[in-house]
Order: structure tokens, then C-alpha cells, then sequence
């Protein structure tokens, strides 16, 4: 089932995530920026999924267990875990499986790195950092030893640029294979380094797709594919720095995101698996906050109220009603509206 007006609630990483996670907004959560932890006493949907019978597991990228940014509004305590290991009470109710770093950019480049286990033990990867994100993830299902329902969260860097680098890093050899690329409508006739990385950005994109499919065919092979539900989709996109003329002189060589712009807020948004099936396209507007309600929903457990997303199995199943014209999108660093 194919989204296809899908945007972000917040167009930065961490504030992104905290919305994914709880179904509220970024300044709900209090992480309208990066560098703001979630909340310790924030409620997730791992939370909600492990009161239910649910075995909960996240792998990759998490992003939201460091304070480092501490505006006078901001009450919580400095903390620092961008290269360290996160403790339990900071990995937001993800406490059956766990491999992952706070800033998975500063533990990694993108042929090797780290991550910390579930008792904060290094694992180091060698190899393309997504194909290694997933061979963790194949391991994960391969070794299962339950038949508890289960939730893992897969969080890719990729097609994130690698912050030291400043840069997009596709598989080897992805500059000649997506050399030809059509260009983007809203990024042609704009000054940027599209030109440059838009090949590897390409590449990036191609091995999550390939990537996916490695886990459907291990979800195949296990015989779990039929009682599964995928969700494919990203926290926010990129402009290839094409409008960092908007921004103070110092963002202006490293922006990538921090806009209202389409290309920063449009993302990718597919669900597939029971109740989502038939290769429908939806053209209502949906955004990330959706997610968590039609999650729970999925799981069979009734929403908590406070969620501030719609249920997408309504659009899917033609009932919903007063669905919502426009999409709320927040952002802490721009002077751009929409």
C-alpha cells in the first residue's frame, strides 16, 4: 500500500523520531530540536506493545537519549551518549533486543563501525553499513527461539549523509551505475551538490530497497511473512543544500534538510501485510504522526487518546471520515512556514 503524499512532522532527525515514537508532536515531546533527549517517563509505542505480549527489538539509529542542547526552556539534564553506549532507561521500552547507537554517523563510517548490545557491549561491523544493519536484522529473526509476536524497529543511516564526511556514500561503484539519473523537479535549476552526490544518494536508496528484500525473503523463509507487517518509510528528506541562501551565513555549507520545502518534508511511506495489501495507492495528505495509532491499531490495542494521528486503516478501507486536508509540520530552525 503506497502513500503517496506522506510527509514528516519535523524535517530533523531526532525530532522526527520522537514523534514516530509517542504519536505526538516534536514540541509535545519537548524534542523540537536535536539534541534533546525523550523524556524518561515518555511513553512509546514499544511501551504500549510490550504490555500487550509483544517481544520489542531496535536495531540501528535511535537518536533521542542525549541532551547536549540546553536552551533555558530545556529542564532536563545534560547527557551525553552520541559515542557511548545508551543504559536501558534511555532506549524508550525497547528492552527485549537492543543493537544500536545514540548517532549511529559518529560510531560508524559507511564500511565500518560499531554498535552496543543489550548490555552495552561494542559490535563491531565491517562491510557496507546497510547490508550489515541487515545481516543483524536476519540474524535477529533467524534466532528467534519464541513464538511471542514480535516488533523490531530498523533504523537505516542511509541515505542520511555521513556527517564527517559531509557527503553521501553509496555501495562501490554507484557513481558509474546511476551516473544517467533523471533529475528531480525540485532540485533542477537550484544551486546545490545534487550534482555531485545525487549518483551515491542513488546508490544509497538502491541498497535499502535491496536490503528489504532480503528481510521479506527471510520473513518468507521463516513462514512469518503472512502474519507481518512491514512499514517502510523515513523521518525526514533532503535538499541537497539547494536552499541554504535561506539560512545564517555559518549553516550555509551543511544544510540539508531544515526547510518546509517539499524535498525536505515529502517521504516515502509503504505498509504491507494484513489489512495492507492490493498495490493501492492513498493520495490523501498522512504524515509520520499516523503512524503509531495504525500501528497499535494493526496489533489489535486501542489508541491512547492522546496520540494526535489518524488510524490509516480507515483510508485504506474506505471509511474514514473528515480525514484531515493538511498535515501539521513544526520546525526549529527555519524561516520558512507552510
Amino acid at each position: 500500500m503506497l502513500f503517496t503524499n506522506a510527509f514528516t512532522c519535523q524535517p530533523v532527525c531526532g525530532p522526527a523520531r520522537s514523534c514516530i515514537q509517542t504519536g505526538l508532536y516534536a514540541t509535545e515531546t519537548g524534542c523540537y530540536t536535536n539534541g534533546i533527549s525523550l523524556p524518561l517517563d515518555a511513553n512509546t509505542i514499544a511501551h504500549y506493545l510490550s504490555q500487550n505480549g509483544y517481544d520489542v527489538g531496535y536495531i540501528g539509529k535511535w537518536h533521542l537519549a542525549s541532551t547536549i542542547f540546553r536552551p533555558k526552556e530545556v529542564t532536563r539534564k545534560k547527557a551525553n551518549f552520541l559515542i557511548k553506549p545508551i543504559p536501558p532507561e534511555r532506549r524508550g521500552g525497547y528492552n527485549d533486543f537492543w543493537l544500536a547507537s545514540d548517532l549511529l554517523e559518529y560510531t560508524s563510517h559507511p564500511f565500518e563501525g560499531h554498535l552496543f548490545d543489550k548490555n552495552m557491549n561494542k559490535v563491531e561491523f565491517t562491510g557496507y553499513r546497510v547490508d550489515c544493519i541487515t545481516d543483524f536484522v536476519l540474524e535477529f529473526l533467524s534466532t528467534r527461539k519464541n513464538n511471542k509476536p514480535f516488533f523490531l524497529y530498523v533504523s537505516y543511516l542511509e541515505p542520511h549523509q555521513q556527517n564527517d564526511m559531509n557527503t553521501f556514500v553509496g555501495p562501490k561503484g554507484s557513481k558509474e551505475k546511476f551516473k544517467n539519473y533523471k533529475i528531480p523537479g525540485d532540485l533542477e535549476g537550484l544551486v546545490g551538490d545534487w550534482q555531485e552526490n545525487l549518483p551515491d544518494y542513488l546508490g544509497c536508496c538502491h541498497s535499502i530497497d535491496e536490503n528489504l528484500k532480503r528481510i521479506e525473503d527471510t520473513l518468507e523463509n521463516l513462514k512469518l511473512m503472512d502474519n507481518t507487517i512491514i512499514i517502510y518509510t523515513s523521518d525526514h528528506g533532503c535538499h541537497f543544500k539547494t536552499r541554504n541562501l535561506e539560512y545564517k551565513q555559518e549553516l550555509e555549507k551543511e544544510e540539508y534538510k531544515r526547510t518546509c520545502h517539499e524535498s525536505s518534508i515529502h517521504i516515502p511511506l509503504i505498509i504491507k501485510g494484513p489489512g495492507f495489501s492490493g498495490g493501492k495507492k492513498i493520495s490523501e495528505l498522512v504524515s509520520l504522526i499516523d503512524i503509531p495509532p495504525t500501528l497499535l491499531r494493526s496489533a489489535g490495542i486501542e489508541p491512547p487518546k492522546h496520540m494526535k494521528g489518524g488510524q490509516l486503516q480507515d483510508l485504506v478501507n474506505g471509511t474514514a471520515q473528515n480525514w484531515p486536508k493538511e498535515v501539521f509540520i513544526q520546525i526549529s530552525e527555519s524561516q520558512v512556514g507552510r
